[in-house]
């Protein structure tokens, strides 16, 4: 965490960014800010980042055109917090390439509301398999960049300081967006300001703060690391709202922060009773219940548990009576600190619509069909290995299984399938991306696809039973790698003759934390907690 907070530093430190003075293509020194001049180490620092590009440039030939060339040397003074110099930049390419798609690019992103780039804040592993959180701003003009960037640089902690995500901390990436406004205002009360966002004022009792959700989806949708999940901080703005994967801030606090991520994020509704706006009749949702009824709550499952603390509580979705809650008080959806354990297991299940818990395996995963697998003759043995993600306190378990096609399968192909199959009527999956006639969430990237093996894990659906009981069950915790071997003397005391046989190596988590008596999952009716790989082996 200390390496991912050093680099966030660096990329937001703003004299960095005014290293050096010199164009990637060459050519005269470019005339910057005078605060750039100054200073000896600054000096040092770009002759070191000048030689570092000669040393690159002498290591491979660089292909690019000089466009293209521009481009990355404008997003990487975004990178380093040059944000003017970027901007200079960007008019410069926009003027000498108007024809060329990287000159259009560069007139997009210097005009005068736009996003001029974008930095990691934390990086905990491949966007591909990580949920993507995007922090940005409204009203925040290129002098105000700094400011965003420092702004920006305070919501990891914030949230690794929740008990959820800090459990998950390895599953969560977070990105910095440099959004420029024309005017530093907010719509509202007869005012009308010229925002990148569209942030205005909303009509509550209190006036809270919002943005145009399709607007912001339109100017963040060139980041390739987006998951359409966004914070957007709102300069004069009020309060907060949340919702489709937006919330947006007026102001820092940091309960408002983690209050509407809550919203937008896992679909939580408020659990206080005070009003704020006329919201209609009550209607239930994950935390909420528009009944009192113990059988038909939303969290009905963890009453059967009777787990302490939970019950059914009048008073909530800012309404006195007529809509109920999980517990009396405390949760962060009403004015508590932390989640309470309905809203945390909505989280998890949340964060695992993202992210496989299995990260890779060695060797690659074969469909169940067409048949080719790996051949264990004599006295050889055969290597699998998986490695997952590890969250802060609990392993995951990893399941070995060994299964004769001779008597048929029943397990969900790792590949995408998840009907039960047999010898005769195999079943294949894709191997990337969704299934067959699901469609990818709105705004998915077009032209740079998430490479993701599901768009959403739902759409996997769940894994079906393997009857089967697994020939290894491995608890790991310390590195994530689990290991299985076969060999004839594993085949002999397994009693198993020669033939076909489905290696499948199925991971669950199981979200029982040391120590505490109930998992924080109870209720997975997707599988989401679950994942599996599969390889075909013949025994000769």
């Amino acid at each position: 965490m200390v390496a991912q907070r050093q680099r966030g530093r660096a990329g937001r430190d703003g004299n960095a960014g005014r290293e050096s003075n010199r164009h990637p293509e060459g050519g005269a020194p470019r005339r910057l800010h005078p605060r750039a001049h100054s200073g000896y180490k600054r000096a040092m620092r770009a002759a070191t980042l000048l030689c570092l590009s000669l040393a690159a440039a002498l290591q491979a030939p660089d292909e690019r055109s000089d466009a293209e060339r521009a481009i990355a040397w404008a997003e990487d003074l975004v990178r380093r917090g040059a944000f003017e110099e970027a901007a200079r930049e960007y008019r410069s390419i926009a003027r000498v390439h108007p024809n060329e798609p990287e000159g259009e690019l560069a007139a997009r992103r210097s005009a005068k509301n736009a996003l001029l780039g974008w930095n990691a804040l934390v990086e905990n592993g491949p966007a591909a398999n990580r949920v993507d959180v995007v922090i940005t701003g409204d009203g925040y003009m290129l002098k105000h960049q700094d400011s965003l960037a420092k702004l920006a640089a305070d919501v990891p902690p914030l949230f690794e300081r929740q008990q959820v995500f800090r459990e998950y901390w390895s599953y969560l990436n977070f990105h910095v967006a440099h959004v420029v406004s024309a005017d530093d205002g907010i719509d509202g009360y007869g005012r009308e300001a010229d925002t990148a966002l569209g942030g205005y004022t909303r009509a509550t009792d209190a006036g809270h703060v919002g943005v145009n959700g399709p607007l912001v989806w339109k100017v963040l949708d060139e980041i390739p690391a987006l998951d359409r999940l966004a914070i957007v901080f709102v300069k004069q703005g009020l309060l907060g709202t949340g919702g489709g994967g937006i919330a947006t801030i007026g102001g820092r606090s940091d309960r408002t922060t983690l209050h509407e991520f809550g919203h937008a994020f896992a679909g939580l509704g408020d659990e206080y009773a005070q009003r704020t706006h006329d919201r209609g009749k009550p209607r239930s949702g994950i935390n909420v219940s528009a009944t009192e009824d113990p059988k038909l709550v939303p969290w009905a499952h963890w009453l059967e548990a009777k787990v302490p603390g939970i019950g059914v509580y009048q008073g909530a979705g800012g309404h006195e009576r007529g809509c109920w809650k999980p517990v009396a008080s405390d949760c962060l959806m009403e004015h508590g600190e932390q989640l309470c354990p309905v809203c945390r297991e909505a989280v998890v299940l949340r964060i695992h619509h993202f992210v496989d818990p299995i990260e890779s395996c060695e060797p690659a995963p074969q469909p169940i069909s067409p048949w080719d697998g790996r051949v264990l003759d004599g006295d050889a043995k055969l290597e699998f290995s998986v490695r997952t993600l590890l969250p802060a306190k609990h392993a995951l378990e990893a399941r070995w299984y060994v299964l004769s096609a001779a008597e048929g399968l029943r397990t969900g192909d790792p590949l995408g399938g998840v009907t039960p199959v047999g010898p005769d009527k195999p079943k294949t999956g894709p191997a990337t991306g969704p299934l067959p006639g699901s469609k990818p969430p709105p705004g998915a990237l077009k032209e740079k696809p998430r490479e993701r093996r599901f768009q959403d894990r739902r759409d996997r659906g769940a894994l079906v039973p393997i009857l089967d009981e697994p020939r290894s069950v491995d608890r790991h915790g310390k590195d994530g790698l689990t290991t299985f071997t076969l060999d004839r003397k594993a085949l002999e005391k397994w009693k198993l003759g020669p033939g076909r046989y489905r290696i499948v190596c199925r991971v669950v988590d199981t979200t029982k934390l040391p120590g505490e008596r109930f998992a924080w999952v109870l209720k997975d009716e997707r599988g989401l907690l679950e994942s599996e790989r599969g390889w075909w082996v013949e025994v000769r």
